[in-house]
């Protein structure tokens, strides 16, 4: 398919979600019978990619794009991946970003990754190639846990006292100027990911913190600091050390308001060399609690990944006691006398669990 003045409507709201790729540069069709995924690169260098219904005669000669079990941009080191495409297919891939061809590594096996890679892959059948997959991963060490905090899904966040983040409460903005944004205040708001980690936020600077919304984009919801000046810390709770934090967006390269480390803070951050969409952060020998970023745009996924210490003092060192009473703990794994409304873990006999009292 060339490019040209294309609007798909989204499976996901087709009834008043579309998609104008006039401007784009290609268009990549998975060859699904009424269903494709499109990979749409546009001018700026953006890779967004889409779940779109089409409409077309007959069958595309080509068999199906490879597909890959990794479903986030890092793996873990003792994390296989397994590749997918049709039956009777075989599969080629590389993992230094060139383009596969017959004579690159054929797939027989899952296999694990010894570094950061570009993964492209191809399917041939009856010597056709598909068109290439394309991903790219950071590896991350074995036996990490990760707390996911999703930008682009404001209702799945919580707060540190265990409470419903909602947008809402910080605009600073009128909207019915400006549909497609909204203006919050983050400056104090702490975050708490599922595993105990916090997101800590503040806004110095000249712009407010922006939700970004583009309809053009179907409803896309991202999370734009929008100033140099304004920044955000994760923290891993007491007990363990970061590994990494691995931040997913579509121009956080911005130059305008890049992402980067906050002044002083140690550690070594890098762009995913192709797309520079996606970015992490590497501990390396130094062992940390927190790290602080400053700046960037179009923010959608932030995750903290770290490491419980072997003699560590937070949840992961509460052991359990058959005869032991209720004991409240917070998230940082501090025992709390008088449990007031929030998230906490409870212990009480070997039954650990996380509960919200009300």
């Amino acid at each position: 398919m060339t490019p040209g003045n294309y609007v798909f409507p989204f499976t996901k709201n087709p009834e008043d979600t579309k998609m104008d790729v006039s401007n784009v540069e290609n268009i990549i069709l998975s060859a699904e019978l009424n269903s494709a995924e499109a990979m749409v690169l546009q001018p700026t260098g953006q890779l967004r990619c889409f779940y779109i219904e089409v409409e077309y005669e007959g069958t595309l000669a080509q068999p199906s794009m490879p597909d890959c079990s990794a479903r986030k941009p890092f793996v873990a080191a003792d994390e296989e991946l397994v590749l997918n495409s049709d039956t009777g297919a075989d599969i080629y891939y590389t993992l230094d970003g060139s383009v596969p061809t017959t004579s690159s590594t054929k797939y027989s096996s899952p296999f694990k990754l010894t570094e950061d890679c570009v993964l492209r892959a191809i399917a041939v059948k009856d010597g056709v190639e598909s068109f290439p997959f394309y991903a790219e991963y950071f590896q991350i060490p074995a036996g990490t846990k990760v707390d996911e905090f999703d930008m682009s899904n404001w209702e799945s966040l919580t707060k540190k006292d265990g409470s419903e983040f909602k947008a809402a409460d910080f605009l600073k903005k009128d909207t019915d100027t400006e549909p497609c944004n909204m203006w919050i205040n983050m400056n104090g708001v702490e975050l708490a990911g599922a595993s105990g980690s916090l997101l800590s936020f503040k806004d110095v600077g000249d712009k407010q913190t922006q939700i970004f919304k583009s309809w053009t984009f179907g409803n896309v919801v991202e999370y734009r600091p929008n100033d140099a000046a304004n920044t955000f810390t994760a923290t891993v709770p007491e007990g363990c050390t970061l590994s990494n934090v691995v931040i997913v967006g579509s121009n956080i390269a911005d130059t305008e308001t890049p992402l980067k480390l906050a002044d002083g803070e140690k550690g070594t951050f890098a762009l995913s060399p192709i797309n520079k969409a996606n970015a992490i952060w590497k501990a390396g020998d130094n062992e940390l609690s927190a790290i602080t970023f400053a700046g960037g745009t179009y923010i959608d996924q932030i995750y903290v990944i770290y490491k419980e210490n072997e003699s560590g003092s937070g949840v992961a060192g509460i052991e359990a006691d058959e005869n032991a009473p209720v004991e409240y703990y917070n998230l940082q794994g501090v025992r709390v006398a008088s449990p007031e409304k929030g998230l906490y873990i409870v212990k009480q006999g070997n039954k650990v669990e996380k509960r919200f009292i009300k």
